[in-house]
């Protein structure tokens, strides 16, 4: 799912003439660089929204805005919308919102009447209930009081979205999608996006959102090409919803259920709150654009109730009255579970895909436990392992499927700075029931451990080795109902020291 004509998504404010809107003819990796803009001279300070720019060293983050966290001397931190924190000089930041036009409740930045030039307004807001129809030429939003038809930017076909008036709150933490028409070529795209979002981009795609798509089932985090696969296909009738956990008025973890069940979990963006959702069709092989495969019609509702209760990603069991309710902690993340738990603690995931925006390490005694590796994932989809087992005693990983999905970078070792599922760096692990997955390197790595224990799993597929052990030596391996598939080369590697 990727678009081959396509600039890397642009800026929403700060920009005098707008590129032209991206034409969707089929989704793709490739992306142009941000154009470098002129700093005004003024200074920057806390709770500042900024865009960076004009970076040499670290060119990958040009181009992307943030919130500053702090100003000492020329330096500021920064934190981004994808929860990067950097530490930049001040003449790298543009000012984009004064920090008065920030939200106390959500952390967000209100509401601003002004769009970006060339946003049609009537496009970019929808009321708590809408109904909208997408023909691949225009857009027609339906809402109680009111009907407007939006053309599509330069009368390209492709993409676009509508954005809620309001956001989301801890009071209304959840809204849905009804798909009532699904065309063969079209998607409707659902998630959360910033308060300046540009309409011309699916959720997912622009710098400011995350977003799950219905053609592919992906969950895309401020990309176009790298994205973790929570489910199938959408279709007519499905209803889509999506959800924000929050710690106090701050959004930690944002979650999709598919027809009331959850399927998916993805760290929030910061200021991504506003409800979000896009319509968009891949053009070949269609005879015409106004044809039913191209097109989509939706109905959203924001005050849609749900049980926030049923969105745990996790539940975390003290080790002292296993057995007791009172002992069992709710947690909005499996990396916050980690964090709190004490030796001897017990994790239980939540059903569903976890979408890691970084790898877990696990440095305590702990048991991680899934209800089973068919319903129960936790997914990666950059560079490194899924999870890295840094304990020095035993801890035990059960009843999961770890998948290392990253499909942009070049295929490597894990010792070369490639993807590995699981690395296991010391002490006596235990995985039992596990599902390991790698499509840019090995399944399992074996460092320095005394002894890994790997009973009935299954590695596969993998480009690298299924098990690569390390050849620094002091490691054992125990194997027990071990079925390895579908991999690149070795089914086990043993590096021997030199």
């Amino acid at each position: 799912q990727n678009p081959s004509s396509l600039t890397s998504p642009p800026s929403s404010a700060g920009r005098e003439d707008p590129p032209s809107a991206p034409t969707r003819v089929g989704k793709t990796s490739s992306t142009a660089g941000n154009k470098e803009e002129p700093f005004p001279r003024c200074g920057v300070h806390c709770g500042m929204r900024i865009r960076i720019v004009g970076l040499q060293s670290q060119p990958q983050h040009n181009g992307k805005e943030g919130v500053v966290e702090s100003v000492v001397g020329e330096k500021a931190v920064v934190e981004t919308d994808l929860g990067e924190k950097l530490a930049l000089k001040s003449e790298k930041l543009v000012p984009l919102v004064p920090s008065n036009e920030t939200s106390p409740t959500s952390g967000s930045p209100a509401r601003n009447s002004s769009q970006p030039e060339g946003v049609s307004k009537n496009m970019n807001r929808f009321r708590s209930h809408s109904r909208v129809l997408f023909k691949g030429e225009k857009i027609v939003q339906y809402s109680p009081d009111s009907e407007c038809t939006v053309d599509s930017l330069d009368k390209d076909p492709g993409a676009g979205s509508v954005v809620g008036e309001k956001a989301l709150t801890p009071q209304r933490p959840f809204f849905e999608v009804v798909i009532q028409t699904h065309g063969s070529n079209a998607s409707v795209c659902v998630g959360l996006g910033g308060e300046r979002y540009d309409t011309r981009w699916l959720p997912g795609w622009e710098p400011t959102s995350i977003g799950y798509h219905s053609d592919d089932g992906g969950v895309y985090r401020a990309s176009t090409s790298s994205c973790v696969e929570i489910s199938g296909r959408c279709r007519t009738e499905s209803r889509i919803g999506c959800g924000l956990l929050f710690c106090g008025n701050r959004p930690q973890t944002v979650y999709w259920t598919l027809n009331g069940k959850v399927i998916g979990f993805a760290q929030a963006m910061p200021h991504a709150v506003y409800p979000t959702v896009g319509f968009s069709l891949n053009v070949h092989n269609l005879p015409c654009f106004s044809s039913p495969s191209g097109s989509a019609m939706a109905t959203i509702d924001l005050e849609v109730d749900h049980p926030v209760a049923q969105a745990m990603p996790c539940t975390l069991r003290k080790p002292t009255m296993t057995m007791a309710r009172s002992s069992d902690i709710p947690c909005i993340s499996i990396s916050s579970a980690i964090e709190q738990a004490e030796d001897g603690a017990e994790i239980m995931v939540s059903p569903g895909v976890h979408c890691m925006s970084a790898g877990l390490v696990i440095r305590k005694s702990i048991r991680l436990k899934g209800a089973d590796m068919q319903t129960t994932t936790i997914a990666y989809d950059q560079e490194g392992p899924v999870i890295a087992l840094n304990s020095a005693h035993t801890c035990k990983v059960e009843g999961l499927t770890i998948d290392s999905c990253n499909k942009t970078g070049e295929s490597k070792l894990w010792y070369e700075g490639g993807s590995c599922a699981v690395v296991v760096v010391q002490g006596n692990p235990e995985i039992h029931n596990v599902h390991l997955r790698c499509r840019q390197g090995s399944g399992l790595v074996v460092e320095r451990a005394k002894i890994v224990q790997v009973t009935n799993c299954e590695i596969g597929p993998c480009d690298r080795q299924g098990i690569t052990t390390s050849p620094a030596g002091g490691y054992g391996l125990q194997c027990n109902g071990l079925k390895i598939h579908d991999v690149g080369s070795f089914g086990i590697a043993a590096l021997l020291p030199d």
